[in-house]
């Protein structure tokens, strides 16, 4: 049996997800960076994730997931997967602030932002109630290549070739 690793790098609208994908594809070529924001709805994506991240594993290439995921949303992958599929998050982050630039410069309303930083919120509170620790990686003053270096970074150091067990 194969042991995979699903690397996912959440956080809250705004934090830099999906402006970092193309940089991280060009550092690492051998792992599939997946934009979270292209398979809806939440339920049916993160089914997905677990038979692409076996899938992903047999082939000796990493995986990457960028969307904004709570760790209890792939519960149900664990359970089934057990130590199988071992789940690894880093968390950016952004002040409010920046964050409440960010997206009234995409034209959010208020609402939205507002469930935003409470994602935000949520995500700092669970850092140290996952195994391995949530990373957190702030992004107010770091560029896209800066932020892409420190995902990369965190990647390689919890990154283990996937292992045939069976």
């Amino acid at each position: 049996m194969t042991t995979a690793q699903l690397f996912i790098v959440t956080g809250a609208c705004g934090s830099g997800k999906t402006t970092v994908i193309p940089e991280l594809r060009r550092l690492l070529p051998r792992f599939v960076v997946f934009d979270a924001d292209l398979l809806q709805p939440l339920e049916y994506a993160i089914s997905g994730w677990s038979g692409l991240a076996w899938n992903v594993a047999k082939s000796d290439i990493g995986m990457i997931v960028c969307g904004n995921y709570l760790p209890q949303h792939f519960e149900p992958i664990r359970q089934k997967f057990g130590s199988h599929i071992h789940f690894l998050y880093l968390n950016l982050h952004c002040s409010d602030a920046v964050r409440r630039e960010r997206l009234e410069a995409r034209g959010w309303e208020e609402f939205l932002i507002e469930y935003s930083r409470q994602f935000a919120q949520n995500m700092l509170e669970l850092t140290n109630q996952v195994q391995p620790p949530i990373q957190v990686v702030v992004t107010d003053h770091l560029t896209v290549e800066e932020t892409a270096l420190r995902i990369r970074d965190w990647v390689l150091t919890h990154y283990k070739k996937p292992l045939a067990t069976g």
